[in-house]
């Protein structure tokens, strides 16, 4: 599978007028979509009318037929781009006229959504089946970690394991989580033996993080997570503590060193 290069300045700026104005009029006004999705939709969108330029005499939207989108998807799958790419491409390109047709229909009477159900989807790509780690490899993952003193990557993991969060809500974890408050909890259990006993429980809660869900505020909710991913995450601030002192000023728990800067993980 290959991934298409992103459209640079010089050749969007040659790009038909129309289509680079109700690009940005699309993104703008489309509140809905979160902020992921829209530099996604973005990029998409670009490659797009940059392949109308070069291969359709840079025509306008309104004037692209069927025909024409579907040589643009042959091409995408003659470069081997994945199933799921293409169709995020196709998505990007359909919602935009969905928004000419629904907003622009008094300018535009004619204009319809020239992505229809006769141009198939490409046929699913072979996705090779996930293995999670065992419980013994992530064991020893998380210990060759150590002995290499990779101490961000070891609370990554614990955190993220412990979560179950996405990449992009971990790297909103902020420092501040080390000084929260705990919370202890007791759980009865009853042993192989048929006895009751108890088991104290100690786990903390995230700073509020915005999760997946539509428009810029998404799903704003704090996560739950382990005291062992808390004791790692304290490793890790001591060792940056160590190592930058008081250059690092940046609040989040994961973060990238870019020459003096210290920034939140990308």
């Amino acid at each position: 599978m290959q991934k298409l290069s992103q459209v640079t300045d010089e050749d969007f700026n040659l790009i038909n007028d129309f289509n680079k104005q109700i690009l940005k009029d699309f993104l703008e006004n489309s509140t809905e979509l979160s902020p992921q999705t829209k530099r996604i939709y973005e990029s998409n969108l670009k490659i797009w009318f940059n392949w109308v330029r070069c291969n359709l005499n840079n025509k306008s939207e309104l004037e692209i037929k069927p025909l024409d989108f579907k040589r643009y998807q042959n091409w995408l799958m003659n470069r081997e781009c994945g199933s799921a790419d293409i169709n995020n491409k196709r998505a990007a390109i359909s919602s935009l006229n969905n928004y000419i047709e629904i907003y622009y229909h008094d300018e535009y009477p004619l204009f319809r959504n020239f992505i229809n159900k006769s141009i198939k989807r490409p046929q699913k790509s072979f996705v090779h089946e996930k293995e999670p780690l065992t419980s013994e490899e992530y064991e020893k993952l998380i210990e060759t970690l150590k002995q290499r003193e990779e101490w961000q990557k070891v609370a990554y993991l614990e955190f993220t394991f412990s979560t179950g969060c996405r990449r992009a809500e971990s790297r909103q974890l902020l420092k501040e989580v080390v000084n929260y408050t705990p919370i202890v909890k007791t759980k009865e259990e009853v042993d192989n033996a048929g006895n009751l006993t108890q088991r104290t429980i100690t786990y903390y809660q995230t700073n509020l993080i915005r999760c997946k869900g539509r428009a810029k505020e998404g799903k704003v909710r704090k996560l739950y997570f382990s005291d062992r991913a808390m004791q790692a995450i304290k490793k890790w601030l001591s060792y940056r503590e160590e190592k930058w002192g008081e250059n690092d000023k940046c609040p989040y728990v994961f973060v990238c060193r870019y020459g003096d800067e210290i920034k939140q993980v990308s």
